[in-house]
């Protein structure tokens, strides 16, 4: 029983991984609390449906043009949103209310589109059937689900880490005004951060939507998630991010084992509140070199 529960924690982790990855590189990047993120997440994910499941496209064209569009919502919310109040030297608060503004208006727009009801895009049952190992049953899209953020999360490491838009954004990350003053095209920068971490968030979208089905405010519980591993996993490191993300997801399981699905917030949230009080800094400080 509790490996079966530690293994669904550990799947719904991975999808934690990808909120909180993409929600902290552009984050730690930027400043910009990032709440608009939600709605970039909805976006993703209907991009996807509609493709689809509404004008029937096939299936990779569809998920391509899911995270595609999800990554243009990005950028386009950094230009036309956060880079001119940037430029007005507007303070963390005031953007912040922008960003909630900006996720309302986002979120209406799916609500007006897509309506109420949770969607689905269906696969094939042959990936939801799955196989018994031991006392565990795991299905073949779970092995996809989480094969496919490992690989993700090792391609990022190494763009950070090897390529030279990678070392940039750690750079401007670490200190803005020096990066710019060195000459750093800095607005590359951003845009590069915004469609990575709107893409990754739009994939998070995808899976989600396949596995459990998604509605037009599901994206605001996924993006809390991330700012939260964000939060405790000390910012931009890539393993304290990780680490926290599949916590998240145990915990959120065992609370719905233990109590009920009602619960899982309460508990997540306590011990939150909790682990800051502790470590104020997040349980990681190191950052990615």
């Amino acid at each position: 029983m509790i490996d079966q529960i530690l293994l669904n924690g550990i799947v719904a982790g991975s999808v934690y991984i990808l909120a909180g990855l993409s929600f902290g590189i552009i984050f730690t990047t930027t400043g910009v609390f990032h709440f608009a993120h939600a709605a970039v997440y909805t976006m993703g994910g209907f991009g996807f449906y509609q493709m689809a499941v509404a004008w029937k496209q096939p299936f990779m064209l569809s998920l391509a043009a899911g995270i595609l569009f999800a990554a243009l919502v990005g950028v386009l919310i950094e230009r036309v949103c956060y880079k001119p109040l940037e430029d007005l030297q507007a303070t963390p608060v005031q953007i912040f209310l922008t960003a909630v503004g900006v996720m309302i208006v986002l979120q209406n727009i799916a609500l007006l589109i897509w309506k109420s009801e949770p969607v689905v895009v269906p696969i094939s049952q042959d990936l939801l059937r799955g196989r018994q190992l031991g006392g565990l049953r795991i299905t073949y899209f779970q092995v996809i689900t989480m094969a496919t953020v490992a690989v993700l999360w090792g391609v990022l490491h190494l763009f950070m880490v090897k390529t030279k838009m990678g070392k940039a954004i750690r750079a401007f990350a670490a200190d803005p005004k020096t990066s710019e003053l060195m000459g750093m095209d800095t607005r590359t920068v951003r845009l590069m951060v915004f469609f990575i971490g709107s893409a990754m968030i739009g994939l998070a979208a995808a899976l989600q939507i396949m596995d459990f089905g998604m509605d037009t405010t599901t994206g605001l519980g996924v993006a809390l998630l991330g700012f939260i591993a964000t939060l405790i996993g000390g910012g931009w490191g890539l393993t304290g991010i990780a680490i926290t993300s599949l916590a998240l997801g145990v915990i959120e399981n065992i609370g719905m084992v233990v109590l009920s699905t009602q619960w899982k917030y309460i508990i997540l949230f306590g011990i939150i509140v909790l682990l800051l009080i502790i470590r104020p800094r997040g349980l990681f400080k190191t950052v990615t070199k």
